[in-house]
């Protein structure tokens, strides 16, 4: 599937920060995330500077989303078939990966509550498989901690907890993460006497990160296409974390969802 360009912008001119080693973005207050959860641990008052419901993010009202300053930002365009309204989220191959992530700020814990459900992620994407195997041509999902339990002299312990969804062929599909054990994490974990406890790359369940690094606070939770995908047309749309959604347009007036988000976000921006 072609992306029908109609009118499209670069997100280029975003607001970004720089979170890695010895230099942890502090883009947007950190806080809870009770209260983000539709039937996980989190609640529906919001973090602060957001609410339940539908925020529409441009180029114009980036909001709590950004891109790391070491990272490729996205670009944003009208494309045929998007989920709400009618522009989305798009994403080419870059040499440095191309991203955009959501400012959380708040416990990785919070992720799964007593019961031991995880907080609802989802987004829709599409890309198109050309040169690179099936299995590469979607944008993962990406969740980048800090205070992870890795051998870390900085002090900083950042880690990317990383899942991929199925290949779209082309159509829209939705990804959905919950109890996949398809997650990995860029570090190795290690456990109080400095033993290995889950390699880097190893596959697991979501769930058994969170367990694995209780000290660790998530940064930002985004998507990313990575340095080594080639697959063209990739787009992403209709981003839910907890009981917040997220729809990518050119402009407020092309939201598919409601525009009472549109400024709710805006409160970290100049942090």
């Amino acid at each position: 599937m072609n992306l029908k360009r109609i009118a499209a912008t670069s997100a280029a001119g975003l607001a970004s920060v720089t979170l890695a080693v010895g230099a942890v973005g502090t883009a947007g207050a950190a806080g809870s995330l009770a209260g983000l959860g539709s039937s996980g641990a989190l609640g529906s008052a919001g973090a602060p500077g957001t609410s339940c419901g539908t925020t529409v993010v441009t180029p114009d009202t980036p909001g709590l989303w950004s891109t790391p300053g070491d990272e490729h930002g996205p670009g944003f365009a009208e494309v045929e078939g998007a989920p709400l309204g009618t522009g989305a989220l798009t994403l080419e191959n870059n040499s440095q990966g191309t991203s955009f992530y959501r400012t959380v700020g708040a416990p990785l814990a919070d992720l799964v509550d007593d019961s031991g459900t995880l907080t609802d992620i989802a987004y829709d994407y599409t890309a198109t498989n050309e040169a690179t195997p099936a299995a590469s041509n979607t944008p993962a999902l990406q969740l980048r901690v800090t205070g992870a339990s890795t051998v870390d002299e900085s002090g900083v312990h950042f880690a990317t907890i990383v899942w991929s969804p199925a290949p779209s062929e082309g159509e829209w599909t939705t990804a959905t993460p919950g109890d996949s054990d398809q997650f990995w994490v860029t570090r190795d974990i290690v456990d109080d006497a400095g033993e290995v406890v889950l390699a880097r790359g190893a596959k697991t369940t979501l769930a058994q990160i969170v367990e694995l690094n209780p000290d660790a606070t998530l940064e930002q939770i985004g998507i990313q296409q990575t340095k080594e995908n080639q697959s063209t047309d990739v787009a992403v749309d209709n981003f839910v974390f907890g009981c917040e959604v997220t729809d990518f347009e050119l402009t407020g007036a092309d939201a598919g969802g409601s525009l009472a988000g549109l400024f709710g976000s805006l409160g970290s921006l100049g942090n």
